[in-house]
């Protein structure tokens, strides 16, 4: 099984290395030498691969991958793998979607690290690199993101940039202007993305983040949730406010926000403050005022 195994990644890193080289040759200000020997490769990295011979290879080794998703070949003396996961994550966010059910399997069977980081393009995490389906216009993509952002082993602290992934969607949902031929679709989109890590581990109270192994203390994501008002979407904005303000919701949080020392106190205390008098009132404050208390 590891010898069908590597070669699969063989077959991979061939689309890898096409995918590579086009973009490569379509850079402007590449000498015409350096054109003909990049199309050189292209063309014999083509006579490498095939697509029904792939997902079909898929099929006979995806039991091998379940043993362990990270593992790693060196397939030469100059080229090791990606864990799969990774090297199909490339290939969707650059449009390969004739592989598109080996990345779906991948998604659905939990085949992959989502705190991974990698270097494809730049110091990446692989669940704030996830595929966007409005820039690559494949909304297959748009259930699986949001599994990615539903899996209990994502941890929503670690980030690959100061700013974080979570505040770029929310700077996004609430942007008046942002670039997207069908802005209502993707505000939805990056609602339910929100909404969807929200249900799971995504901490809407606390300060910390990591970022490249460095700690970092920043302003609860709820303070900026709550002073937004995204226009173009009331309806699907409206049912992610009557979810973060209900009692099962508020439950979570505070199950999530077990470490008091990262919790921001003043967002609690906007949290309190942003409650309608409803009959769960009383015990929704309780719970968020013994966050404050330690307990």
């Amino acid at each position: 099984m590891k010898e069908k195994y590597c070669d699969f990644l063989k077959q991979i890193f061939a689309f890898e290395k096409i995918t590579e080289n086009k973009k490569l040759y379509s850079m402007k200000g590449i000498p015409e030498k350096t054109k003909a020997y990049i199309n050189q490769c292209i063309l014999a990295n083509q006579k490498e691969i095939n697509v029904k011979r792939t997902l079909e290879d898929w099929k006979k080794v995806k039991p091998y991958l379940k043993q362990d998703y990270n593992y790693e070949i060196r397939l030469h003396t100059q080229a090791k793998t990606h864990p799969i996961y990774i090297s199909m994550l490339y290939l969707m966010n650059h449009k390969v979607f004739e592989l598109f059910p080996i990345y779906k399997d991948i998604i659905i069977e939990k085949l992959y690290n989502p705190n991974a980081h990698f270097d494809l393009e730049g110091h990446r995490i692989f669940w704030e690199n996830l595929p966007n389906p409005f820039a690559l216009k494949n909304h297959s993509l748009i259930e699986l993101n949001k599994m990615v952002m539903q899996n209990r082993q994502l941890d929503f602290h670690q980030g690959g940039t100061n700013y974080g992934k979570i505040n770029f969607i929310l700077d996004d949902i609430d942007a008046k202007n942002l670039y997207s031929s069908d802005i209502p679709g993707e505000k939805k989109y990056l609602i339910e993305l929100l909404y969807s890590a929200t249900q799971s581990n995504l901490n809407l109270l606390d300060t910390h983040r990591e970022v490249l192994g460095h700690s970092l203390k920043k302003e609860a994501y709820i303070k900026k949730i709550l002073t937004m008002n995204p226009k173009e979407i009331p309806a699907t904005w409206q049912s992610y406010k009557d979810y973060l303000f209900s009692l099962e919701c508020i439950r979570h949080q505070c199950e999530l926000s077990w470490n008091v020392d990262q919790l921001d106190y003043e967002a609690v205390d906007m949290y309190i403050n942003a409650l309608s008098q409803d009959e769960q009132f009383k015990e929704k404050k309780e719970r968020l005022l013994n966050l404050k208390r330690g307990r």
